[in-house]
């Protein structure tokens, strides 16, 4: 038996029927015993070659037991003990290459306990920061969520915002240091593509939304197709079972994309948030462009003129005569313009699609796209709507390996899980 489990019977357990918070403040003791810097003799048996399951299935089913006497937690234990051996297997990393990756997977899984802590505790109103009143529902409830996030799970002071010259302070903005460092993004590999796109310097790309703004659906974006943009294998796997067959290969994932010489298609700076090209298994080439929603409402400015109507002929999807400029979908229609305009102008895909992605809970949204629709010509299969719940479950079932897992674990919890904040 190790020292370190023999070190987690010190930690003083609650005699049998204490209250609640005495056994809930005994579980994240646990936790927070877990968090600190794995023994050394486990390090140096994963580089003596000695197998990783031994002590883990003690470990693992040593905390089981500490945890479920406390509060059941068995489960969510083992969610986080399974994520200690490719965290062993990252200490090996010898090619420089691969330290983004290596401190991805350290990083994922010191989220994990942070989660696990995070859920132990009552979560409460002080250290939220500052809200903001005339928020709808949905904004309320998802900037309440990142604020909860911010102080619970990354253990972070709450910064000024919404603009760079604001001096208003909310819940759901990081402080610039923080900002600065990637705490807007799930792991450091992600914080890298942000970097590298922020430095090409083109495009609608905002520096301080995407760094500072927890409740902007840019960083979002980047959160959930990051990692695809430099492992095209992990987008072909993923894309693959998004479209349930029709990827054989991804060619590119691009962010924040938009189709240059812009002139020569919207002559303004319609952008994809996300763009996927692919070669499909009879080697035909197509793509994807996705609109990424979270809080903010489609842009309520109309655009309307012939560098968009150019593009509207009887080939179009769009039912001769629709209202598709109309200020409730103005935006999405511009969207859907590019799509249609990339397709015909790149003159190498047999096929190219819009795709909105938005929480389960924006039925504004949804009833924008359902309205929307109602311009389109019947059998029209140009835009697609998802929900991020649907990416995510779909995207599960094709991860292989712990650190992708985890990714998505991570998330969900951001994004989705929003009863974590609620208590």
């Amino acid at each position: 038996m190790s020292l370190w489990l023999e070190s987690l019977r010190c930690v003083d357990r609650p005699l049998d029927g204490a209250p609640e918070d005495e056994r809930r403040a005994h579980a994240l003791r646990l936790v927070e015993h877990l968090a600190m810097p794995v023994p050394r003799e486990w390090w140096q048996r994963v580089l003596d070659g000695h197998p990783v399951a031994d002590w883990q299935r003690d470990i693992m089913d040593e905390l089981r037991a500490e945890l479920g006497r406390s509060l059941g937690h068995d489960g969510l234990a083992l969610e986080v003990l399974l994520a200690l051996p490719f965290a062993c297997e990252a200490q090996r990393v010898a090619n420089p290459a691969d330290a983004v990756a290596a401190a991805d997977q350290l990083l994922l899984v010191r989220g994990d306990l942070y989660w696990l802590s995070a859920r132990l505790q009552a979560p409460g109103e002080t250290d939220l920061g500052p809200q903001y009143p005339r928020d709808n529902r949905l904004t309320a409830k998802l900037r309440r969520h990142q604020s909860w996030y911010r102080a619970r799970v990354l253990g972070m002071d709450h910064g000024v915002g919404p603009k760079p010259t604001s001096a208003s302070r909310f819940g759901n903005m990081l402080t610039t240091d923080d900002a600065e460092r990637g705490a807007n993004f799930l792991t450091p590999g992600i914080f890298a593509v942000a970097q590298r796109r922020l430095a090409e310097n083109t495009g609608v790309v905002e520096r301080f939304r995407l760094l500072h703004n927890m409740l902007s659906s840019q960083p979002m974006c980047f959160n959930l197709f990051g990692p695809l943009v430099d492992n095209l294998e992990l987008a072909t796997r993923l894309m693959n079972a998004l479209t349930e067959g029709e990827v054989d290969e991804v060619l590119s994932v691009r962010l924040e994309f938009g189709p240059e010489p812009a002139k020569a298609y919207l002559n303004d700076r319609t952008a994809f948030d996300a763009y996927v090209e692919w070669r499909r298994p009879d080697g035909q080439l197509a793509f994807i462009g996705f609109e990424t929603k979270l809080s903010e409402p489609f842009s309520q400015k109309v655009y309307d003129g012939p560098a968009y109507r150019r593009w509207m002929d009887a080939d179009a999807p769009w039912r001769p005569g629709a209202d598709v400029a109309n200020i409730r979908h103005n935006q999405l229609w511009r969207d859907h313009l590019l799509a249609v305009a990339h397709h015909r102008q790149s003159g190498r895909h047999v096929h190219g699609r819009l795709a909105v992605v938005r929480h389960s809970l924006d039925l504004e949204c949804q009833e924008t796209v359902a309205g929307y629709r109602q311009t389109l010509r019947q059998g029209d299969d140009t835009l697609v709507e998802l929900t991020l719940a649907q990416i995510v479950d779909a995207w599960s079932q094709a991860v292989q390996t712990d650190a992708e897992r985890a990714w998505l674990a991570a998330f969900r919890l951001r994004y989705l899980d929003l009863a974590a904040s609620e208590g």
